[in-house]
């Protein structure tokens, strides 16, 4: 009799369990976006994830604006299959390692087995892979005429999950890609290869269960090797064509360095213009960073220079983030709240 009591009561506890294993996933909690946030294929698998991701990261893709005599952001996809492959070290020659076109993004995270990053420091200590570009005989960064506006519409932003400051306060980072940094006059600083960017600072949570709220309460400004950040209130702002708030951005001409305001913006070495010339609405082509067939590699992003600020920089990975120091202290009024899905 007893053991026909305990065949009964672990019967009723597989029969519990089984039916709570068939019941859909519910996002009631942070822990799971924040997991399939940092897994994107995961996304794919739970239409409640799915959804609540696709909001928060749209939400504060911000609307970029380039000047009209910028090149512009590009596909880094397309980078990749218009550069050779070369190794730096310090001493020899740089040799090159694979011609255009005999390798793809997929080979880039493989061809490095050391533990640090792979872009070369300068030509006279660092030893490293970068790629050069070869679209154009003469690929000097001054030399390309700027694209039409209508060849940014499938160009991708990258997005990643960034640091995670407490439980309901975290970092979204949104980067983008252009072939050249053009630098500043006289063509100081400019190279092959150029990523810039913007990273969200955000509050999320669930108040009540499948009730999803986030706000933006700053945003940091990438420019150069230094940037700053903006409490959301003091930032500018614009709808889509639904109705939804975006934060605006905007990128110096030739440098790409992101400010928070339009007109002209010093760096240290000299004045630069962001103007609202061309507009790119970067919430179309949001793309996850982390499935990114290239994603891994950590070599320079255009041709190797004597100087490292002439250099292509090391693209997005494990060893180049956004920062998450010096956070501001920013007034608690919300500026961007979602609503309650049916």
């Amino acid at each position: 009799m007893p053991q026909a009591f305990h065949w009964k009561f672990f019967g009723k506890l597989f029969l519990i369990a089984a039916t709570l294993y068939s019941q859909p996933l519910q996002c009631s909690d942070l822990s799971a976006l924040f997991t399939a946030l940092e897994r994107p294929e995961l996304l794919k698998t739970n239409m409640a994830l799915q959804t609540w991701a696709q909001e928060l990261i749209s939400a504060y893709a911000p609307k970029y604006w380039f000047d009209t005599d910028d090149v512009g952001p590009s596909d880094p996809l397309q980078f990749i299959f218009n550069s050779s492959l070369w190794f730096r070290k310090p001493g020899t020659a740089d040799r090159m390692m694979a011609e255009r076109g005999s390798f793809g993004p997929l080979d880039l995270p493989l061809v490095w087995n050391d533990p640090g990053p792979a872009r070369p420091s300068d030509s006279l200590t660092g030893q490293g892979l970068y790629l050069r570009y070869e679209r154009y005989e003469n690929s000097g960064a001054t030399t390309n005429r700027s694209p039409t506006a209508s060849a940014w519409e499938g160009t991708p932003v990258l997005w990643r999950l960034g640091a995670r400051i407490r439980d309901d306060l975290f970092i979204i980072e949104y980067w983008f890609h252009s072939d050249f940094s053009r630098g500043g006059p006289f063509g100081l600083g400019a190279h092959q290869g150029d990523w810039e960017g913007v990273a969200a600072l955000v509050r999320a949570g669930f108040p009540e269960p499948e009730v999803f709220t986030h706000r933006l309460i700053a945003m940091y400004f990438a420019a150069h090797n230094r940037g700053s950040w903006t409490c959301a209130q003091d930032m500018e702002w614009t709808r889509d064509e639904n109705g939804q708030l975006h934060p605006e951005a905007f990128a110096a001409l030739g440098s790409h360095a992101t400010y928070s305001k339009p007109g002209s913006h010093w760096n240290r070495m000299y004045w630069e213009n962001a103007s609202r010339g061309r507009p790119w609405n970067t919430w179309k082509t949001l793309r996850p960073l982390v499935l990114e067939p290239y994603f891994g590699f950590s070599g320079g992003w255009g041709q190797a220079n004597i100087f490292a600020f002439r250099s292509g920089p090391m693209p997005p990975s494990s060893f180049k983030k956004m920062p998450n120091e010096n956070l501001p202290s920013c007034p608690s009024r919300p500026t961007s709240i979602s609503s309650p899905r049916d």
